[in-house]
């Protein structure tokens, strides 16, 4: 499986159950430019549509 991939799976089983709080520790890192800006972009329309808040850490 791609990084990528792992990353959707991942968050997939994560929102599997129903939080209020998402933490995304260093989720988007280790991948492409583009692959980045896609999955960061769908983890804004999950936010939206979940009403959950999202904590993304970065280092």
């Amino acid at each position: 499986m791609s990084g990528g991939l792992q990353l959707r799976v991942t968050l997939d089983m994560a929102l599997s159950i129903e939080h209020r709080v998402l933490l995304l520790d260093e989720l988007v890192l280790a991948l492409d430019a583009m692959v980045h800006t896609e999955l960061r972009d769908q983890i804004g329309l999950l936010q939206s549509s979940l009403d959950i808040t999202t904590v993304s850490v970065i280092h």
